[in-house]
């Protein structure tokens, strides 16, 4: 591994961090870019023919192994003498990639959506998709002389507005100055893996409420008002309507989630099958469960997930790095800057139990 753009990138990151100096970071934020990104372009990692990184290490690990700076449980630092060496301005994106980390480990948010975009905030006007009119028409087969089916692009009549999804950082530096780094980084994985619950939410809100430029998804009564009256019966009803669409994702609180699979056709692994032929846990017509407890007991939220759902990001994980160089780490707030909206009205439904 060559580390010469590495030592030469070093010696800058030590005069920065001796005098407290976060250009670096005004730089990456003017760019629309990341620590790490500004890091690359000055030591770039070897990539594949896809643009992923293959090199052992990328350009903020190789700073970190230059420094001495180690958060494996075996050697790790501590916190303090994170802070006291040559490396000290890096510790605001050691926070955001440990904060990503968490963030991956709960991934069920990134799962539920079509696409990704950036978007300007603060709020936007999105676009979505109007399936043909005329139901059970091919767009490729129809008479001579007879209109043909359109699926139609445009824009909703309202904006989506962007929302701040984060965590205030309640502790402070005297705190965690003499935890290992190895300690230290499971907290913020946690506040990571707390984050992406909130987006899970955002989610099922714009199945069930709509995502303020669009309305409700259409519902489907189930046949006995109340969650423990659910019978698989509903489900097949919630399923059925998908077509053409598949409904692979559904959004439900533990009791609703308990409910599911404790019916009898989900505890008999022999039961449906054709559903259940994964060998994974056993799901309601092969739909993946998604947990979000603050959803209501009488919906079930359910989504194509290939189609339903865009995710409008303004701004990514951001971090207040000058807080974190002046140790004033109770102050911190870190927050990304999203907006989730319904690419395809007909790709969601929910199941009314009310």
């Amino acid at each position: 591994m060559d580390l010469s753009k590495a030592k030469d990138l070093q010696k800058e990151i030590v005069k920065m961090s001796k005098a407290g100096d976060l250009r670096l970071y005004k730089e990456a934020d003017e760019r629309g870019l990341t620590m790490f990104d500004v890091l690359e372009e000055r030591d770039p990692s070897e990539r594949d023919a896809g643009g992923s990184i293959v090199s052992p290490l990328d350009a903020f690990e190789r700073q970190l192994m230059l420094a001495g700076i180690s958060s494996s449980e075996k050697q790790s630092v501590t916190v303090e003498q994170f802070f006291s060496s040559p490396a000290m301005i890096l510790t605001p994106e050691w926070f955001r990639r440990q904060i990503k980390a968490g963030m991956d480990m709960k991934a069920g948010a990134d799962k539920l959506i079509a696409v990704e975009s950036p978007v300007k905030g603060p709020s936007y006007k999105p676009l979505y998709i109007s399936s043909p009119e005329t139901k059970g028409k091919s767009l490729s087969e129809f008479s001579e002389g007879s209109s043909v089916p359109k699926v139609t692009i445009t824009y909703r009549d309202k904006d989506v507005s962007i929302r701040d999804f984060g965590r205030g950082i309640d502790f402070t530096y005297r705190v965690i100055r003499w935890s290992s780094l190895a300690e230290f980084k499971v907290i913020l994985w946690y506040i990571g893996f707390n984050i992406q619950n909130d987006k899970i939410g955002a989610v099922y809100n714009a199945v069930v409420n709509g995502d303020g430029a669009s309305g409700a998804a259409d519902s489907v009564s189930a046949g006995t008002p109340g969650y423990a009256n659910l019978t698989y019966d509903d489900l097949v009803s919630l399923f059925v309507e998908f077509e053409p669409f598949e409904m692979n994702a559904v959004i439900v609180n533990k009791n609703v989630e308990s409910k599911i699979l404790t019916l009898a056709e989900f505890k008999d692994p022999l039961a449906g099958f054709t559903f259940q032929n994964t060998g994974k846990i056993v799901t309601p017509m092969g739909a993946e469960i998604f947990r979000y407890d603050d959803a209501g007991d009488d919906y079930i939220a359910a989504i194509d997930k290939r189609f339903a759902i865009k995710k409008g990001v303004e701004q990514d994980l951001l971090i207040e790095a000058d807080k974190i160089i002046e140790k004033r780490i109770e102050e911190c707030v870190v927050s990304e800057s999203i907006a989730y909206s319904v690419l395809c009205d007909n790709a969601r439904k929910y199941l009314d139990m009310s």
